[in-house]
């Protein structure tokens, strides 16, 4: 395979490790106050942060408890960890197949070999074809 059809793959998944880990760093910042939201437009689909005409505020806050958070951080550590394994697995599968040929197609077979042709249709003559096999 080459290596520019794993280069995405390798950047996504470089992106996925660096989002996590910002994740995972996140959580060393205290936790912000609850916000104001508030909720605007005639169907009310829109949220802004400043209010707006025949907006609703919403108070916004984490409802999980300081033990949910922490149970969260720690399956965000270990999914981290774990995508880190399988890139890394992916990695050495990947260089151990470097230069080997695709599963399923076979070389060439060697050119046809009759006895009492002449060559003239493009066969190998006996002595052709025992120096092509002796390569």
């Amino acid at each position: 395979m080459p290596s520019g059809a794993t280069a995405p793959a390798a950047r996504g998944l470089a992106a996925i490790v660096a989002w996590l880990g910002l994740a995972l760093a996140a959580p060393a910042v205290p936790a912000a106050p609850p916000q104001t939201v508030y909720r605007c437009g005639p169907d009310g689909r829109s949220y802004s942060q400043t209010p707006c005409a025949d907006g609703q505020a919403l108070t916004v806050d984490d409802p999980r408890t300081a033990g949910q958070r922490r149970e969260a951080e720690d399956v965000a550590r270990r999914e981290a960890k774990t995508a880190q394994q399988l890139a890394d697995e992916r990695r050495q599968r990947e260089a151990a197949a470097r230069g080997q040929p695709a599963i399923g197609i076979k070389p060439d077979p060697p050119p046809y070999f009759d006895k009492n042709d002449s060559g003239s249709k493009g066969y190998l003559t006996e002595q052709e074809l025992k120096k092509f096999v002796a390569e």
